[in-house]
């Protein structure tokens, strides 16, 4: 039997439907994430206002070029309802389901991200009750903050500082929390990675692009920030793109990494009492500009005109 991707879809639904029977026509889909064939998605019934995301393994399903499939019944492993689908973010393998929304005031008065887990193989809740990440600053998935399943573990990072979180004036650092994944008691305190220095300059934020990639021949999980910047506060935005190796700069001891540059204040700060202050170096392996780094931009490239953010990002 041939249907389409379509009806795919709504098999699933139908079939999940916790209402009464009834017309479902005015439902929506959204495929969020897509990972060892299972196809993760929300499905919002209009008529009762109501969002489920479901996951459900696509072994047995071929797809055609004429946007049809031969289905065979989808197993599902998950669907429930979402108490909320602000900034919703969804990450997967094959064993776990992990997401998240920016849904719950915390104390500050300001919005703090909730994360929920579902174990795939034994389709259970792994902690109960969604967990808070509380002091947890960044609302912008993909700008200021980004989440991630690598190797064995679940890893949020922002590059932005909670109103109460104890910095120095001069230094910016990333807030990372990293935890096991399938663990039903998390540990969800922040530590940090050293950034950058504030004399580097002003940050357009409007161009500030923050995610992950992973090292292909090391394996190794990798910040990777996009910037656009003033350097040496001048007139010239600059965009340069900044690649941290995790493991190295969260271990900042292991052989071949320095710990704060030279040149930074905060090198006179710190102490064996607090670690979390030592960074990775900048490398220039990992920093890529567009300009040559020792020659002003319009000097170099007299031509160069500024591309307009309207015209590049969506």
């Amino acid at each position: 039997m041939k249907i389409s991707v379509r009806r795919l879809l709504n098999y699933c639904a139908v079939s999940l439907y916790p209402y009464q029977e009834g017309d479902i026509q005015s439902s929506s889909f959204d495929i969020k994430s897509y990972a060892d064939d299972i196809v993760v998605f929300t499905c919002t019934f209009h008529e009762v206002s109501a969002t489920y995301l479901g996951a459900f393994r696509v072994d047995g399903i071929s797809v055609y070029t004429n946007d049809c499939v031969s289905l065979t019944q989808p197993q599902i492993f998950y669907f429930n309802r979402l108490p909320s689908t602000k900034k919703l973010f969804v990450l997967q393998n094959s064993l776990y389901l992990y997401f998240g929304t920016h849904s719950v005031r915390g104390a500050s008065g300001h919005h703090e991200w909730v994360i929920d887990a579902c174990n795939l193989k034994t389709r259970e809740d792994i902690f109960g009750v969604p967990i808070r990440l509380r002091d947890f600053a960044g609302s912008d998935f993909g700008t200021t903050c980004n989440f991630t399943l690598h190797g064995d573990h679940f890893y949020a990072l922002t590059n932005q500082t909670h109103c109460e979180s104890p910095e120095t004036d001069w230094t910016s650092h990333y807030h990372y929390i990293r935890f096991p994944l399938g663990e039903k008691f998390p540990d969800t305190s922040i530590h940090t990675i050293w950034r950058r220095q504030h004399c580097e300059g002003p940050i357009h934020d409007a161009w500030t692009n923050l995610g992950f990639d992973v090292d292909e021949q090391t394996g190794e999980l990798l910040i990777v920030e996009y910037r656009k910047e003033r350097l040496g506060g001048g007139t010239i935005c600059t965009r340069t793109s900044y690649i941290v190796p995790f493991e190295r700069s969260v271990h900042a001891d292991v052989q071949g990494m320095n710990t704060i540059p030279l040149n930074d204040p905060l090198s006179k700060t710190t102490n064996d009492h607090r670690p979390e202050c030592f960074p990775s170096w900048r490398r220039s392996k990992y920093t890529h500009s567009e300009y040559p780094p020792t020659t002003p931009a319009y000097d170099s490239h007299p031509n160069t005109q500024d591309y307009l953010r309207s015209k590049t990002q969506s």
